[in-house]
């Protein structure tokens, strides 16, 4: 496995470790999702970024997260509840993590989310599946399959110029967010 493989696998194992769903069943978790977050305080955008610049995913979940009551509260606001408040949660967190590797890709490294969004709407159907399929079960992907998209991680807008190893995993958090939040609500 290649380099960029290998973090590319490592992520795909990162994420899986935090038990998103492949499809919520929610009417519209991001909807749901999208007003939670933007009803939270910048105090908690803020620690959920520090979170995921200190190490990842998990540090970003437990910023998230150290904020119950004001999770709850946003969701009241947002009228999520009963059986919508969990894939709305889900949801949240691949927002999250879509942001904050965002966030990280455009000030640290100049790469524009925009543009790699754009790239990625570019590409032929039948690879975004492919993609997509690895995103939501990586530990059934195989060698070649995470090779696959590896490869074609690189061929985003901005990827070549990624200078190092810590700037393609904020490539490849990002674009797992970026496929799992393609996969349409059930």
């Amino acid at each position: 496995m290649s380099r960029p493989a290998t973090f590319f696998a490592a992520a795909a194992l990162a994420l899986s470790a935090l038990a998103f769903s492949a499809a919520p069943a929610a009417a519209d978790p991001m909807k749901d999702a999208t007003c939670i977050w933007n009803k939270l305080p910048a105090a908690v955008h803020d620690a959920t970024l520090a979170g995921y610049k200190a190490g990842g995913p998990g540090p970003m979940v437990d910023a998230l997260k150290a904020d119950a009551a004001g999770m709850d509260a946003a969701s009241a606001a947002c009228k999520v509840t009963g059986d919508a408040t969990e894939p709305a949660a889900r949801t949240l967190m691949l927002h999250v993590l879509k942001v904050s590797a965002g966030r990280v890709l455009k000030d640290q490294y100049k790469v524009d989310p925009a543009a790699i969004d754009k790239g990625w709407a570019g590409l032929p159907a039948a690879d975004r599946q492919r993609f997509i399929n690895v995103a939501l079960k990586p530990d059934d992907a195989t060698k070649e399959d995470f090779a696959f998209s590896a490869g074609l991680v690189n061929t985003l807008p901005g990827a070549a110029s990624l200078p190092d190893e810590e700037a393609r995993r904020h490539l490849a958090y990002y674009m797992f967010a970026v496929a799992r939040l393609s996969v349409p609500a059930a």
